[in-house]
């Protein structure tokens, strides 16, 4: 397999003094392990010392080693008014995404709604992973 590992040193705004290290796998492109480690155990491990304690968290491994499909979607809402149309979009997605397919409910750029024939429209993306 394939992947990226980012190692930066967040600014938390506090005085925790923690590196973080970020493993992403490349087909799936998902970050599926997270690892917060302090200043000084991170100067143990990088100068040799082997099983420094750390924190860490997993997610979504059942993504990895997969391939990560993308593709967009339109689908016409009827919703009432300009603020609560981000709400409707999302309910609205859920009954237009196929099974198997996950939606970004993300509906804030320039571009998520639209009008065509008077009929107002939303769009995103959907995503897989076989």
């Amino acid at each position: 397999m394939k992947g990226n590992i980012t190692i930066s040193r967040p600014t938390y705004g506090d005085d925790r003094k923690l590196i973080t290290i970020q493993v992403k796998d490349r087909e799936s492109v998902t970050r599926f392990l997270d690892i917060e480690i302090e200043y000084d155990k991170f100067a143990q491990l990088i100068t040799g010392l082997s099983e420094v304690d750390c924190d860490f968290s997993v997610r979504d491994l059942d993504h990895v080693g997969k391939v990560r499909e993308v593709e967009n979607i339109e689908f016409p809402i009827n919703c009432k008014g300009y603020e609560g149309r981000k709400d409707c979009a999302i309910e609205e997605a859920k009954k237009h995404t196929p099974d198997g397919w996950v939606c970004d409910n993300y509906f804030g750029s320039q571009t998520s709604f639209f009008t065509r024939d008077d009929v107002a429209y939303a769009r995103t993306t959907i995503k897989r992973w076989k």
